[in-house]
């Protein structure tokens, strides 16, 4: 005998209908789940910012030229357990100096996570700060 079957016998056909939907169900949840898993998509955001080049008046008001203002930190990402807030003012990250906004997105895409550490220079309500952004 090349196969190993099993046969149950229910009184009920509604039990054997139960139990056939729960494990079509199952597998399907598996499969869907299994598929996540293997086209999950790399960070698009390592830091979890969302900013804009500072405008004339907010340069003018921080005593700068260059730099980026930050309007969103999204949560459960390594700038929000740094600290980061909205309305700090972004100056360098990693130690490369910050013009605007499309240059802000380049070197952060482009900054290397490999250390597990980056420096992000701010300003908050006036005062220069280093924060330590942790990647895991």
């Amino acid at each position: 005998m090349n196969g190993f079957f099993i046969t149950f016998r229910f009184r009920n056909p509604c039990i054997m209908k139960k139990i056939i939907s729960i494990l079509v169900i199952s597998f399907v949840f598996i499969s869907y789940t299994s598929a996540q898993e293997t086209t999950k998509e790399p960070k698009k955001w390592k830091y979890g910012l969302h900013f804009d080049t500072l405008t004339e008046k907010q340069k003018a008001f921080n005593g700068l030229t260059k730099g980026v203002r930050i309007h969103k930190v999204s949560k459960n990402h390594p700038a929000e357990a740094a600290g980061m807030l909205v309305g700090d003012i972004l100056t360098h990250v990693s130690g490369i100096e910050i013009t605007d906004q499309p240059h802000c997105v380049e070197v952060m895409k482009n900054v290397d996570v490999s250390s597990g550490t980056s420096i992000l220079k701010i300003i908050r309500n006036g005062v220069k700060m280093d924060i330590l952004v942790k990647f895991e």
